[in-house]
């Protein structure tokens, strides 16, 4: 979605300086939906690794073509279909190398390529974590989990820093921005029906809570309106009208200003 924000860099403009405005695209994925996949890789993760995992979200993005290309160079995509959108987990060379590692009880010393032991493990880490994509893609079957060759059709990216046991990130990838859902507006004779409860308030006071408790029968306190002041129409606590209060025949009436 084009949304209107703001350039990073700033220019100089009648001795001021000023930050032009640009229409830019922004995610519509709720960053909700993401806290829940966030929470839901970190339990998967504490399990799988046998110990408690720190993590850290980042907001949901529309990369641009370089952007993809550059999250996708060298990473494993593992791609699985769904009812609101298909989802890749993308794990970068080295990201699936430490987490595959941490799995074994061991810490990658360097970059290098994957056994093909970890690889394998680093593929069944990918697919127990689709099981924590169901919020943002309604995976019919998050056990069905595909290797993919590219990023090719995806829209949207975020991604979870690992920070404990173990240093790694693991990216998130959709294929479609969620669709806004538009309910029928209310209309005037929609609230015909509902009973609402009115009240006049032609004066008031403030007292405090412990003088309320002592008054007595007869006893008498300062309002603080003036005479001639408007009364007020309220309804549940919200002041809905002023006007004057009076008389239209042999009822009393209320007369909005």
């Amino acid at each position: 979605m084009k949304m209107l924000g703001f350039a990073r860099r700033s220019c100089i403009v009648g001795g001021r300086r000023i930050r032009p405005s640009l229409f830019e695209s922004r995610s519509t994925l709720p960053v909700p939906a993401a806290c829940l996949v966030a929470n839901g890789a970190r339990q998967i993760l504490s399990d799988l690794l046998g110990a408690p995992v720190s993590l850290k979200l980042l907001e949901p993005v529309i990369p641009g073509e370089a952007g993809w290309s550059s999250i996708g160079a060298d990473a494993l995509v593992f791609a699985m279909r769904g009812a609101q959108s298909d989802a890749a987990i993308v794990l970068r060379a080295q990201d699936a190398l430490a987490l595959a590692c941490a799995a074994l009880g061991e810490r990658a010393e360097s970059l290098r390529g994957l056994s093909a032991i970890e690889n394998e493990l680093a593929g069944r880490i990918a697919s127990a974590l689709s099981s924590s994509l169901s919020p943002v893609c309604a995976s019919r079957d998050p056990r069905q989990v595909n290797r993919a060759k590219s990023l090719e059709g995806y829209v949207t990216y975020f991604e979870l820093i690992l920070e404990e046991p173990v240093q790694a990130r693991v990216g998130i990838a959709l294929s479609r921005e969620p669709q806004s859902q538009v309910a029928p507006g209310l209309k005037t004779g929609d609230l015909e029906e509902i009973g609402i409860c009115l009240r006049v308030e032609i004066a008031h006071g403030f007292l405090p809570a412990a003088s309320l408790a002592l008054l007595r029968v007869g006893q008498s306190f300062k309002f603080d309106s003036a005479l001639g002041d408007a009364a007020r129409l309220v309804a549940g606590g919200a002041i809905v009208a002023r006007g004057q209060c009076g008389t239209l025949g042999a009822r009393r009436a209320f007369a909005v200003k």
